[in-house]
């Protein structure tokens, strides 16, 4: 019996044109950027020319319907898409906080903002930042401390809150504050703000990745009630279902890039006399990282399969979250011992492998893991939708609604 996924005639078709406008569009320097590198101002302008060229194709959103900026592309070419953008380390661009966003306000936005920013985000016109909320945190361990007052019909943000994006200078801020007066985290709300407002300042954190905490001030700031998204109330159910969905339920890549990438350094580079992939250690190690990335690639095209068909979700998104964490951090060990300190190099020096990609990866391990030294909270989230966790059983960690069964690409 053939397992093998076999492309259609058309699906082929459509590889190739994407090819051409990909050997057309993207410039070299662009070619196999990670998210998370480091980008001065001209680079990240040139990102934001890119995703507005995509935009222009409706394939920044091309699920999306063509009103709303998309192409309501049928999924057998999303995932060609998907595959094609991979092969250039540019995947991400479909995905983060953008596409998150736009499924919230599908699902909790008003019409007038569906008009105003579904478009304008699937054209690539307009950055996002979001605040920095790890899978699974509980509210009480967040660590938000921005307030919304409300004044007459409109509100008041006062404090301060760490946000996560791929640009110095977001256009809006997705921002998550709390609307009890006396500071209880169970009232929340979710609000759209532009970044111009008056007594909004921004403060560079000492992050090991550029631009992944970034911390923003509210000073008494005026925002209109048309900026908040859903009901009072439903914030901490809204970032949930929405902010949390993309990981899992985007089509995952056909390969693993930083594996794929290693295995490829190790092909190429010599030591005591052979190539290191023919070495046994090597080989073992090269294994295991590999054997890591398919079983979480397999794990997230399940989760897609049971968005799409319906199926609830429990503990599945929990599940490939604490394994991709822990798949992070040991890829960083056997990228250390395969490539010893030039593994530590950034695209700076000219000794460095794919551009310095590994040392952002090393970082990027570092950063997803648990800084609080307790238990994982995925691993709390699982034990708790197999009714074996300490957390009441009827809490909602993950709303599997029809409306929050996965994200639109």
């Amino acid at each position: 019996m053939d397992f093998e996924y076999k492309y259609s005639d058309e699906q082929n078709k459509f590889r190739s044109d994407v090819r051409d406008w990909l050997e057309s569009n993207i410039p070299s320097e662009i070619d196999g950027l990670e998210e998370y590198s480091s980008m001065d101002e001209g680079l990240s302008d040139q990102i934001q020319i890119i995703k507005k060229k995509l935009g222009d194709m409706g394939w920044l959103a091309p699920s999306e319907r063509p009103e709303y900026g998309g192409s309501d592309m049928h999924p057998d070419k999303i995932l060609v898409l998907v595959e094609e953008l991979g092969e250039r380390g540019l995947h991400w661009l479909l995905q983060g906080s953008t596409a998150s966003l736009r499924n919230a306000i599908h699902f909790y936005g008003d019409q007038s903002q569906k008009d105003t920013f579904l478009k304008s985000m699937a054209m690539g016109e307009i950055t996002i930042w979001h605040p920095n909320l790890e899978y699974g945190v509980s509210i009480e361990r967040s660590d938000s401390v921005v307030r919304a007052y409300l004044d007459g019909d409109d509100y008041v943000l006062t404090g301060s809150d760490t946000f996560t994006g791929s640009r110095a200078n977001p256009d809006y801020i997705w921002v998550l504050a709390t609307t009890d007066p006396d500071g209880s985290k169970d009232q929340t709300a979710c609000f759209l703000v532009p970044s111009n407002y008056d007594g909004i300042e921004f403060e560079a954190s000492d992050s090991l990745v550029e631009n992944e905490g970034n911390i923003v001030h509210f000073e008494d700031v005026w925002v209109p009630s048309s900026c908040l998204i859903g009901d009072e109330g439903d914030g901490w159910e809204i970032m949930q279902s929405t902010l949390f969905s993309y990981p899992s339920f985007s089509y995952p890549n056909a390969k693993d890039r930083d594996v794929s990438d290693l295995i490829k350094y190790a092909s190429e580079t010599n030591r005591y006399g052979d190539a290191l992939i023919k070495q046994t250690f090597f080989q073992q190690l090269l294994m295991e990282v590999y054997t890591n990335s398919e079983l979480i690639r397999i794990l997230k095209t399940r989760n897609n399969w049971m968005a799409e068909t319906g199926k609830e979700i429990t503990y599945e998104t929990a599940q490939v979250a604490l394994l991709e964490k822990k798949a992070a951090l040991r890829l960083s060990q056997v990228v250390r011992d395969i490539m010893g300190m030039y593994a530590l190099l950034d695209g700076n020096d000219k000794n460095s492998s794919f551009k310095g990609k590994f040392h952002m990866q090393q970082r990027r391990s570092v950063l997803v893991q648990n800084s609080t030294a307790g238990p994982e909270v995925q691993s709390e989230v699982i034990a708790t939708q197999l009714g074996l966790g300490s957390r009441a059983k009827n809490e909602d960690y993950h709303n599997t609604d029809d409306k929050n069964a996965g994200i639109n690409l």
